[in-house]
């Protein structure tokens, strides 16, 4: 596949298998990049074989070859998912691997702004997710400005992993000084503070992946709605990257009698998830719509 080195994302993170590039489909003029990819995070919250952190992070990178083929520039860039839509089919059924297909919906890369739809499908051709992600597209020099004021050396934070260990993406769940401070409210702390955590997610300039915030910000929901939860729909919305030696703030809150005139509750979410860095502030935020184990076979 000739677009990996412009995107800058490796192994572990990088974990896409039987890359196809197929012709475009009119009117699109677009080319669509197919895929295979296989469960990887072993436990996590919801009730789905798949979580939604794991489902992001192998769909966003699908996404982000798209962009790279679409991109008339064949240099690396860092595409940085700004706003994200997961639709969640709620399949519990295990599956050997799930098929992906991305194509670019509209790319304007004079303002470094491209949009993809991204499907994943069982090997049946039954439809599992569908996700719509909006990057920023930054070349190499802006991706160092960006990043010069949080820049740390990564030797001062563990060793880097190594290829034959295992991934770090399997146990991505770092919770830490959990609170529940009521039935809709609950709040927690990640500290970034292993540069292997991060291994493959733009290397040299390591940063948070989606998979972390996204996995932590469901094991923090779960404390709140407990096990096996359906999130039928997430939207996250980034404001910066998470960068190497920050401490982050999670906190959740449910759509109670206080929030019922907030944009995501009117939006038919019922939860949002808060990241904020102890310094550096907001990271971002995750709205989900959590449904009952019994709606898990919804159609989307």
């Amino acid at each position: 596949m000739e677009n990996i080195p412009y995107i800058d994302v490796v192994a572990p993170y990088f974990a896409l298998a039987n890359l196809t590039t197929l012709a475009p489909s009119p009117p699109s003029t677009y080319v669509t990049i197919a895929c295979t990819f296989e469960r990887e995070q072993a436990v996590h919250a919801e009730c789905t074989f798949f979580s939604n952190a794991e489902l992001g992070r192998h769909l966003a990178i699908l996404g982000s070859l798209a962009a790279a083929a679409a991109n008339p520039i064949k240099q690396r860039h860092y595409y940085l998912a700004l706003r994200c839509r997961m639709q969640n089919a709620g399949i519990t059924t295990a599956t050997p691997c799930l098929c992906g297909e991305a194509r670019v919906d509209s790319a304007n890369f004079a303002r470094s702004r491209v949009t993809v739809d991204i499907a994943a499908h069982t090997p049946g051709g039954e439809l599992y997710a569908k996700l719509r992600v909006t990057y920023a597209v930054l070349t190499e020099d802006v991706m160092d400005m960006v990043l010069e004021a949080s820049a740390q050396s990564s030797e001062d934070f563990g060793t880097p992993w190594r290829a034959g260990t295992a991934s770090p993406y399997i146990e991505p769940v770092v919770l830490e000084n959990i609170v529940v401070r009521s039935s809709s409210q609950a709040c927690a702390t990640v500290r970034l503070n292993r540069v292997a955590a991060m291994a493959g997610h733009f290397s040299g300039r390591p940063a948070a992946p989606i998979a972390i915030l996204a996995a932590n910000a469901g094991a923090l929901v779960e404390k709140l709605v407990g096990a096996g939860f359906f999130a039928e729909e997430a939207v996250v919305a980034c404001v910066r990257l998470a960068t190497l030696g920050e401490v982050l703030d999670f906190e959740v809150k449910t759509n109670g009698p206080t929030e019922e005139d907030c944009d995501w509750a009117q939006g038919g979410m019922t939860h949002r998830v808060c990241i904020t860095g102890r310094e550096a502030g907001l990271v971002g935020h995750i709205d989900m719509k959590i449904r009952a184990k019994e709606d898990v076979k919804a159609r989307l």
